[in-house]
């Protein structure tokens, strides 16, 4: 099971590259999540 700290970040991680895949973002976004 991940830490929940590391499952966040893989989550974030895959949607932002789901965003920018779909041309929302020009570039990778760096965002903590709270």
């Amino acid at each position: 099971m991940l830490e929940d700290g590391t499952l966040r970040v893989f989550l974030a991680d895959w949607f932002f590259e789901q965003e920018i895949a779909q041309g929302h973002y020009p570039q990778r976004q760096v965002t903590e999540i709270h």
